[in-house]
């Protein structure tokens, strides 16, 4: 189907129509076009907050582990993509050390030697202690407003992050398709790793990914925040020119609205599922057959399949269950 006029958009004097509706409609609030950011993302009063936090943190931190750690933010609250009511996540990182570490060693420190500092806090709570998974966590929550997930030496999420800032930079029009597909799937109940569906980093690759192929936005090599890469620094992150047209990539003239909608149309009529794998990686089609997903576990299910740009024997899949990879591709619809 085609899109709506241009009249009947955000940002052009109309209210938000089928455009910001996923085909069967996804209830987002009348926003001119350029109030969406403004209007989803984080607060600047939720922003002070998690600047506080993370003093607060690093004073427990040094109380319990010493001088030479660092408390670090990562995920949406610095990449860029972080909208209202979003959680701080943050990991401990020794000064000297730029080994990752999971497992017992991180369940060794964040039970025995942090949690106890944290019980009877005037500021913090312990909510839950999740030691099981790959990567521990202790669930905080601060003032009693603000969710806080604490994990031990996590570079591969600090990699990540500055990834997905990379993107962000490019151009606003990631930043806000990304921030508008992220409150659509929560407004929809198809976001969230708890109940078994895709997490708002995996929405953020589909959307990357979208660009890539759809739009032309540039392929950033990962290799470049692996750890000793140049990361930001890297003349191919730097200024990435438009593969066809050898210039800095600008979005789209046409706009957020339509732009969303062809996000919609992608996944929901263009992307082979359970054949393409989602892969910012590579920035192009391919099939789960391909070489260059040998190590992508489970890829040979007629499932939904997303690449970590890091971890390439990580499909994110992982988490979404049956019913609600059904939910999901009907909400697309």
């Amino acid at each position: 189907p085609a899109p709506p006029p241009l009249d009947s958009v955000p940002g052009s004097g109309g209210c938000h129509t089928e455009v910001m509706h996923g085909g069967n409609g996804c209830e987002l609030p009348a926003l001119p076009c350029n109030s969406l950011v403004s209007g989803y993302a984080m607060s600047a009063d939720e922003a002070r907050r998690m600047e506080a936090c993370v003093k607060m943190l690093q004073k427990v931190v040094a109380e319990g582990l010493g001088h030479g750690w660092t408390v670090e933010k990562f995920g949406s609250v610095v990449n860029g993509f972080a909208t209202k009511g979003s959680d701080l996540d943050v990991t401990v990182i020794l000064d000297t050390c730029r080994e990752e570490s999971d497992g017992p060693p991180a369940v060794e420190q964040l039970r025995d030697r942090l949690q106890p500092f944290f019980h009877d806090h005037a500021s913090f709570a312990v909510v839950q202690e999740i030691y099981g998974a790959k990567v521990p966590i202790l669930k905080l929550r601060f003032e009693d407003r603000l969710d806080v997930d604490l994990s031990y030496q996590n570079l591969r999420a600090i990699r990540n992050t500055q990834l997905l800032k990379a993107y962000a930079a490019l151009d606003p029009a990631v930043q806000e398709l990304v921030i508008a597909v992220k409150y659509w799937a929560r407004t929809k109940g198809v976001c969230g790793a708890a109940e078994r569906n895709l997490s708002s980093y995996a929405f953020a690759l589909m959307v990357i990914y979208y660009l890539q192929v759809g739009e032309r936005l540039p392929c950033l090599p990962a290799a470049a925040f692996q750890e000793g890469g140049l990361g930001h620094a890297d003349p191919a992150v730097r200024r990435q020119p438009d593969r066809f047209l050898n210039r800095a990539w600008q979005a789209p003239a046409f706009g957020l609205p339509v732009l969303m909608w062809r996000f919609f149309r992608f996944y929901a009529l263009d992307f082979r599922w359970g054949h393409e794998v989602v892969s910012v990686r590579c920035g192009d089609r391919a099939g789960k057959e391909h070489t260059r997903f040998a190590q992508l576990p489970h890829r040979h299910q007629a499932r939904l399949h997303i690449e970590d740009p890091f971890e390439l024997d990580r499909n994110l899949h992982c988490v979404l269950g049956a019913e609600q990879e059904e939910s999901l591709m009907h909400a697309l619809r």
